[in-house]
């Protein structure tokens, strides 16, 4: 899998939701849901587009929000799946609103 360029991850990122920050090396989102039950059933949800992808994410649940960073440590940074789980992500966190 190719690293992107930084010009390459600013085009990227220009086809994300406005929740997806571009960070340096990675991608950053934070989701809010109305409570605790409903952030776990979100990442339970995410299991099995992630594990299609076969890509991890890196997640931090606090009570009603999840924050998810992205980037392929196998190339210590940005790459086309990033980008990929982001919009199935985000697709899924639309059916939560």
């Amino acid at each position: 899998m190719k690293r992107l360029t930084v010009s390459e991850a600013q085009t990227q990122h220009k086809s994300l939701e406005s929740h997806w920050g571009l960070r340096s090396d990675r991608i950053v989102a934070r989701f809010e849901f109305e409570n605790f039950e409903r952030a776990i059933d979100f990442m339970h949800q995410a299991v099995p587009f992630v594990e299609r992808l076969n890509h991890h994410p890196d997640w931090c649940n606090r009570y009603n929000e999840i924050t998810i960073t992205l980037w392929t440590h196998d190339v210590g940074g940005l790459t086309e799946l990033d980008f990929a789980l982001a919009k199935e992500l985000s697709a899924l966190y639309n059916t939560f609103k």
